[in-house]
């Protein structure tokens, strides 16, 4: 009996011992949560877009006071390629584009001996800088640069062109401002405004009309949305904090 009463209490004791052992066992770090490095938008990108345009030229003849002014408008579309490089939020880059459509209109003007006049851009493009603030996954920015046009004049008495009209390669300056979403890690989308002036010229008569000298002045704005493929590794490796 004495045995057994011993066996016990020896027993106890152990189990005592091993539960305060495992109570003085130092606890194991637990890891954090695990967060994502935020969006740079860093990198070589490529994409298209597509767009609308409105413009409006005006041409005068020898005398100031005779001249008539066309205002085409129209739809377009595009491709792009640039580079961004980011400095803490700041975004610097530089941006090629090039468009094709029809931005285009024939109207009546309110001169004597023309029966209608016609102005079409159907090639522009644009050679930019661009400079924004990055706020995450949004990208703000202004933007300017060189910028080019094709288009031809035209113009009609009774219905048949008169000559063969002009075709005009200008050069001039485009400024303007956007805002682009970062989609994931690749993909963002863009809207975009830009202003484009190509100044004045003159041709001379036997050029156009085939009387008088003309004198003409040039400008665009657009709007079009865009989507952007850029060739980097994205937002940097996923960082574990313990």
């Amino acid at each position: 009996m004495r045995f057994r009463a011993g066996m016990i209490v020896a027993m106890v004791v152990a189990a005592s011992g091993a539960s305060a052992a495992d109570l003085g066992s130092p606890r194991l770090p637990v890891a954090g949560a695990v967060t994502a490095a935020a969006t740079t938008w860093t990198g070589i990108y490529g994409g298209v877009h597509l767009g609308y345009g409105w413009g409006q030229q005006r041409v005068a003849d020898d005398n100031p006071a005779v001249f008539y002014t066309v205002n085409p408008r129209g739809v377009f579309g595009g491709f792009q390629i640039g580079y961004n490089h980011q400095i803490s939020q700041f975004v610097i880059g530089v941006e090629g584009d090039i468009s094709f459509g029809n931005i285009a209109q024939r109207r009546a003007p309110a001169v004597l001996l023309l029966d209608e006049v016609s102005k079409s851009t159907s090639l522009f493009a644009s050679a930019r800088l661009r400079g924004g603030v990055a706020f995450g996954d949004v990208l703000l920015y202004a933007t300017g640069g060189l910028g080019y046009a094709r288009s031809r004049d035209m113009n009609y008495i009774g219905g048949a062109a008169f000559g063969q009209g002009w075709q005009n390669d200008r050069l001039g300056w485009v400024a303007g401002a956007g805002i682009e979403y970062a989609v994931n890690a690749n993909l963002s989308v863009k809207v975009e405004y830009l202003r484009y002036d190509f100044g004045s010229w003159r041709r001379p008569q036997a050029q156009f009309w085939g009387i008088g000298n003309d004198f003409f002045r040039a400008s665009m704005d657009t709007v079009k949305v865009g989507l952007n493929y850029r060739f980097s590794t994205g937002p940097s490796a996923v960082v574990a904090r313990y």
